[in-house]
């Protein structure tokens, strides 16, 4: 039994003078499990707030005599009071209860999962249709392309290689031009301005800056992220290293570690590597391989050699160290 405040005992029916009458009926909390604290105090609640019939005594005047109820057996009564598993059964019971709470919260979940990734499916299916990288269900010879890019901006990167950006450059310009989609200023402190080796490769740039912000608020329109800027900082430091400057004259002014350099050389070498495998246009192929080989060079190259030497899968080179 358990009353208003939520006091929990045991009758038995040496307690009665008389049998019980019911004054109410309410519906249980779910799962049934009249063991849990939480279920008593819901319990208890709901039995605040019923309102009871309760029977007249005798004396009172009563205007109309309550309705019959239906008489309910008592519990003792029942065939399977004599079971001797019942504590046993009840207690599957129980269980039973919770596992169906928690198969309903996990479809629930799954069903409004499953909304959220048809709904970027279809955002995304329209993005690529618009920047004709998809057709239908076919994919076009962007689409082509795209799919060979692995990248955190692939399609910045697919879309550049497409639009012809990074053709007729010489491999230094080249390698300068890609790390504006591989590098990212991170510093608390604003980069420097930035520096280009030409009138043709700062046009480039701005090109790519304007193809990215296009992009971005195309990807914002059809409800996804937009894809960060391209960074033109380390722009200077690729051109150099790729015409052949010393590790000391590329970082001798720069607030840039040995490392972060050695890392964001092997990431563009990385890209450089893609392009000239996935670039419509063979002379593009061709000045990419030759940037990613002027840049494997010296540091970058020995780093590797360490990095596979220990085991370590680096971006610039294979298992045995070499490019």
């Amino acid at each position: 039994m358990i009353d208003p405040d939520a006091h929990v005992s045991v009758l038995d029916p040496d307690d009665f003078d008389e049998p019980p009458q019911r004054a109410a009926a309410l519906t249980y909390p779910e799962p049934y499990d009249p063991r849990n604290r939480v279920f008593q105090r819901q319990a208890a609640s709901l039995l605040r707030k019923t309102r009871l019939q309760h029977r007249p005594l005798p004396g009172d005047v009563v205007a109309d005599p309550a309705p019959a109820v239906a008489s309910v057996p008592r519990a003792a009564d029942l065939p399977v009071a004599a079971c001797p598993d019942l504590d046993r059964h009840l207690a599957a019971a129980s269980e039973r209860d919770r596992l169906r709470t928690q198969l309903a919260d996990v479809e629930r979940r799954l069903e409004e999962k499953s909304t959220s990734l048809t709904r970027q499916f279809d955002q995304i299916s329209t993005l690529l249709e618009r920047w004709g990288f998809l057709r239908g269900w076919t994919l076009t010879e962007r689409g082509d392309v795209l799919a060979r890019v692995f990248h955190e901006s692939d399609l910045l990167c697919a879309s550049v290689i497409c639009e012809g950006l990074l053709d007729g450059l010489d491999p230094a310009s080249l390698a300068g031009l890609v790390s504006m989609l591989t590098y990212e200023h991170r510093s608390k402190e604003p980069p420097p301005p930035a520096w280009f080796p030409s009138k043709e490769v700062r046009e480039r740039a701005t090109k790519i800056d304007r193809l990215a912000r296009k992009l971005g608020n195309d990807e914002l329109k059809v409800g996804l992220s937009a894809t960060r800027l391209p960074d033109p900082t380390f722009l200077a430091l690729a051109y150099a290293w790729a015409a052949g400057e010393s590790f000391d004259v590329v970082i001798a002014e720069e607030d840039l570690s040995g490392g972060d350099f050695v890392r964001n050389i092997k990431t563009l070498i990385d890209l450089l590597r893609q392009v000239g495998e996935v670039a419509p246009d063979p002379a593009t192929r061709r000045a990419a391989r030759a940037a990613s080989d002027a840049l494997f060079r010296g540091i970058i190259a020995a780093s590797s050699e360490v990095g596979a030497e220990v085991g370590t899968a680096v971006p610039g080179g294979t298992s045995d160290g070499s490019p």
